[in-house]
């Protein structure tokens, strides 16, 4: 007996597709990401980077370790703000360990 082939494929990547889709989205982590690029260019930062530690704290599991990373290092840029001092290269570690988080949560 011969099953056709291309309606099997097609049911396969029926139930597939949804699912390495709903992995790489990850709207939260990708709003972070936007609000500490527009942080670092802001006059008044501080809003901004509350709303990326929103964004990261709301974010789904622990993308290898690097969302509390980034989580620490926003948090660093807050109090850098908020003490008068300069908080790009806190914003710009922030950054890095978001975009190193969604590349392992995925």
């Amino acid at each position: 007996m011969k099953f056709p082939l291309v309606p099997l494929v097609a049911f396969a990547f029926g139930f597939a597709a949804p699912i390495a889709l709903a992995e790489q989205a990850q709207p939260r982590m990708e709003n972070a990401t936007e609000l500490l690029e527009k942080a670092k260019a802001s006059k008044d930062p501080l809003p901004l980077l509350e709303k990326a530690r929103e964004n990261l704290k709301d974010a789904k599991h622990n993308k290898g370790g690097r969302r509390p990373e980034a989580i620490k290092a926003v948090d660093e840029a807050i109090d850098a703000v908020k003490s008068g001092g300069d908080p790009t290269s806190k914003i710009t570690h922030a950054i890095a360990m978001v975009r190193a988080g969604m590349d392992k949560g995925r």
